[in-house]
């Protein structure tokens, strides 16, 4: 029984610092040479790294806060590659802290992963307004209504602001569940294979 415990606990450990890093250089990769420099195609990149990697983590780490920990060696990661940001480590934190309520609320199933894609991309969404500034008159809002006008061909006006938020949070929203969805699946079908592989040749004595 210890040395079974010890077995758990040493790929506990192992999983943990493979799924951390993962998500930090796939933000870091992101950073540097994937994303645009628009503020809503931006979040939603990082959004479904975030929701990928957390579902994935949690379908092979199965111990309470095992995303909290993952998101710590995300962000040292991060933060060794462009320096400490308040913005990025308030996101990463939040990301993980909805995936983990959640999961320790509800059981692993499609539902489940559906719910924390649609709250982090809709989070990821409200949070890229709060941190660039959301008010009447600020870039942002000339940003989403240009986009509004491309992706719709309907100008929109100033005093329609809101209503072109309004747009883009059920957009953020359909795109969140679907990632969830996909991601469930993705899981499902590959994660045997990809912890096959890592016990064989990480864990394997």
């Amino acid at each position: 029984m210890e040395k079974l415990n010890r077995k758990l606990l040493h790929s506990n450990i192992v999983y943990t610092f493979i799924f951390g890093v993962l998500w930090g250089l796939l933000e870091i990769i992101a950073n540097e040479f994937l994303v645009p420099n628009n503020i809503f195609i931006k979040g939603l990149i990082f959004s479904f790294i975030a929701v990928f990697v957390l579902i994935f983590s949690k379908k092979i780490i199965d111990y309470k806060f095992s995303l909290l920990i993952i998101a710590t060696i995300a962000l040292l990661m991060i933060f060794a590659s462009r320096g400490y940001s308040l913005n990025i480590m308030i996101a990463i934190f939040s990301e993980a802290l909805i995936a983990e309520i959640i999961f320790l609320s509800f059981k692993f199933r499609l539902t489940t992963t559906m719910a924390i894609g649609a709250l982090i991309f809709l989070y990821s969404f409200i949070h890229g307004l709060i941190f660039h500034g959301s008010l009447p008159g600020s870039y942002i809002v000339y940003l989403y209504n240009n986009l509004f006008s491309d992706l719709t061909g309907i100008s929109a006006s100033k005093n329609a602001y809101f209503l072109v938020l309004l747009f883009f949070w059920f957009v953020s929203l359909a795109i969140g569940i679907a990632t969830g969805w996909l991601s469930f699946r993705i899981v499902n079908a590959t994660q045997k294979r990809v912890k096959e592989s890592i016990e064989h040749y990480i864990l394997s004595e």
